[in-house]
């Protein structure tokens, strides 16, 4: 099952879009495609600040993304990783088995869209490089993107993010030494303690705490608390663990009606 998903980054000290497939990070590297076929499309009304797509291309780029795929699929069994925009351009990745012929097969799957330049080539990439180190997020980025899918959940379940209510945060540590030198930090910083957590000796880090402010759970607001959060954790030899709370709103449903 496919997870496709997106994040803003930099390639190069340029802006940049990321779209991909989280999904195929379980199976990655996939020893049946070890081809990477890269094809750079060049925007012709770019944003001229950024270099990113804009609206008036939206619907033309989602045609020929889907002709793309649909396309490798029948001639190399080839499977979509994802795209980059860029620098008044569109990357796309596939991986596959084989690309013979590369060139005719773009040239034909382009033949309903003129006017667009595009550069197409094959490479080797049997341990998948390109996806896990480039395409896949790491860091910040996928940070953001656990703190989107959070707050798009809280969406679902009709909550306004603009209602403060109590938010509860863990991070885990390796000793309950790091553990009280975060606390206080924390603390410091207005959080609450709600509970500690010893685990299994055999987790790497064991020693948890959960800890809560009252917070209106908005992705920008979010993003900065999770950053900051992360940080303070790293700091005191820990891990970040994200973020929970309830729905808030007349029209939140808990979780026994949202499942239901």
């Amino acid at each position: 099952m496919s997870n496709w998903d997106f994040y803003q980054s930099t390639v190069g000290g340029k802006s940049a879009s990321v779209y991909l497939d989280l999904a195929l990070k379980a199976g990655a590297p996939d020893i049946k495609r070890p081809v990477i076929v890269v094809l750079w499309l060049y925007l012709r009304q770019p944003d001229p600040t950024h270099g990113m797509s804009t609206d008036a291309e939206f619907e033309v780029l989602a045609e020929i993304e889907d002709r793309l795929t649909i396309t490798f699929k029948e001639q190399y069994g080839a499977v979509y990783a994802g795209r980059v925009t860029t620098e008044g351009r569109r990357e796309f990745y596939f991986y596959t088995v084989a690309s013979s012929q590369l060139e005719a097969v773009v040239r034909a799957a382009m033949s309903p869209f003129p006017g667009y330049v595009v550069d197409a080539w094959a490479q080797p990439d049997a341990q998948w490089t390109q996806y896990l180190e480039v395409l896949y997020p790491r860091g910040r980025a996928l940070r953001f993107m656990a703190d989107k899918e959070q707050v798009e959940a809280l969406g679902r379940r009709g909550d306004l993010p603009a209602i403060a209510r109590p938010v509860t945060h863990v991070s885990r540590f390796a000793d309950a030494t790091g553990r009280a030198a975060f606390m206080q930090a924390v603390e410091d910083a207005g959080f609450a303690v709600a509970s500690l957590d010893d685990g299994s000796a055999q987790d790497s880090h064991p020693f948890a705490l959960h800890y809560q402010r009252a917070q209106t759970p908005t992705l920008t607001i979010m993003s900065e608390i999770t950053a900051l959060l992360t940080r303070l954790s790293e700091q005191h030899g820990g891990t970040y663990g994200g973020w929970q709370c309830d729905p808030a709103g007349p029209h939140a449903r808990p979780w026994w009606r949202f499942w239901r």
